[in-house]
C-alpha cells in the first residue's frame, strides 16, 4: 500500500484523529504531487473532508482546481472554481 494511502485512511478512517482544513488541503497537495492524474482519489478524500464536517476553503478549491488541470479535464476545473 503507498505511503499516500496510509495517509488517507488515518485522516479518513479513524474518529480520534482531528484533523483540520490544513491536514486535508496537505494530504490533497501530497496526493497530487504523488500521482498527478488521480482526480478519484482527491475527490474520495474531499469527500471524506466534508463528511466530517470540515468545511473546504480557498486553498482547498485551489488544489483542486490544480489537481483537475494536471489531469487535463478542464471541465472539472471550471466545476471546482464555479463552487466557490
Amino acid at each position: 500500500m503507498p505511503a499516500s494511502d496510509s495517509l488517507m485512511e488515518l485522516l479518513t478512517a479513524h474518529p480520534h484523529i482531528h484533523a483540520n482544513v490544513r491536514s486535508y488541503n496537505t494530504m490533497l497537495h501530497g496526493l497530487i504531487e504523488a500521482s498527478p492524474g488521480n482526480l478519484e482519489k482527491c475527490y474520495q478524500l474531499f469527500d471524506a473532508m466534508n463528511r466530517r464536517g470540515i468545511a473546504p476553503d480557498m486553498v482547498t478549491m485551489n488544489v483542486l482546481t490544480d489537481a483537475c488541470v494536471r489531469a487535463s479535464n478542464l471541465s472539472a476545473a471550471q466545476k471546482v472554481r464555479t463552487k466557490r
